[in-house]
């Protein structure tokens, strides 16, 4: 009887710490990917922007800080890089996000969009303004 339950204990443990392994890797890989998005000047610069802009700490409160889970891509290539991302915002008032699109040329930024909406109103935020 307790040979057929260590038996029992080790197969359903075989079976399913392969799939906590595989979501562990899948968690790791997404954290990786957004943590490099947090590590490029287009990401640095676009938070600049936001956090010391009067009307979005205004609206969510100070401090301005970012959430973890950053969405989107940049690619670059030679002096030039490119970005369109999701970034979360946080203050002692309330939450928002961050879009964030634009074109980087030998140390000149160009943004298509900068603008951070305000969760609790639904208020726009024009950055490039």
């Amino acid at each position: 009887m307790i040979r057929e339950d260590v038996n029992y204990i080790f197969q359903f443990l075989k079976k399913y710490l392969s799939y906590i392994g595989i979501g562990l890797a899948i968690i790791g890989g997404a954290l990786a990917i957004s943590w490099m998005m947090r590590s490029t000047d287009f990401y640095k610069h676009s938070v600049d922007i936001a956090v010391n802009d009067r009307r979005v700490v205004q609206a969510l409160g100070e401090p301005v800080q970012t959430g973890w889970w950053v969405m989107g891509e940049i690619s670059s290539g030679g002096m030039s890089s490119e970005g369109d991302l999701r970034i979360p915002l946080k203050g002692s008032r309330g939450k928002g996000t961050l879009f964030a699109a634009g074109r980087v040329d030998a140390g000149l930024w160009t943004y298509f969009n900068l603008v951070v909406h305000i969760s609790s109103t639904g208020e726009v935020i024009d950055l490039r303004r």
